[in-house]
């Protein structure tokens, strides 16, 4: 999302070069970029295929193994605690509908496609290894702190997604009548999700 770079935050610009590819962009605005969209990639993505690939290997010695783990060892445990955390922040209909932002429908589709395989994977290994029917079950504090924040937060999503749509669609003059709101929207998900990457 090029438009964080507008904002006036942080000590750096969002790109090492000012080069706009991917490789150029640094780690925060790119981790604060999936949080504003309700994708949290970098809190999850990988997790369900690295440990659903481990247990299709062991099988059921490599579960006993992971459970075990789960049950002993604090820094597994807190892996899978804050990736199913993150997990709970994610939004897929909203996802969806900031990847239809995406110009390209070939590109939108295929990336949002391998996210919410990724997303399904990795919700079902976290709740295989917890036991729990459900995601943040262990984390009632945590779940009632979201709940009570969620309809104010997916409706400045919803704002926000149409913000970027009439702001990358207007033309150069026009485009600052925008800004502001657009700018106001970042800064409201982040307070509200205690991020900014």
């Amino acid at each position: 999302m090029e438009e964080i770079a507008l904002l006036n935050i942080g000590s750096r610009p969002a790109r090492r070069t000012g080069v706009r590819t991917l490789a150029d962009l640094r780690a925060i605005p790119w981790v604060f970029a999936w949080t504003q969209n309700r994708h949290f990639i970098p809190g999850w993505f990988g997790v369900g295929t690295g440990v659903g690939t481990f247990l299709e290997v062991r099988g059921a010695r490599g579960e006993a193994l992971l459970k075990r783990m789960f049950s002993d060892f604090r820094l597994f445990r807190l892996i899978i605690d804050e990736a199913e955390k993150t997990l709970a922040y994610v939004d897929l209909e909203l996802a969806r509908q900031y990847a239809d932002l995406v110009a390209d429908p070939w590109v939108r589709q295929e990336i949002f496609t391998l996210v919410t395989d990724e997303y399904h994977r990795t919700a079902d290994v976290v709740r295989r290894l917890t036991g729990c029917t459900g995601l943040a079950e262990r984390f009632p504090q945590f779940r009632q702190r979201l709940a009570s924040r969620l309809p104010t937060l997916n409706q400045v999503n919803r704002q926000q997604i149409e913000l970027l749509r009439r702001y990358r669609a207007a033309p150069p003059e026009r485009a600052q009548d925008d800004l502001a709101a657009l700018l106001l929207s970042i800064n409201c998900i982040a307070a509200g999700f205690g991020t900014t990457g």
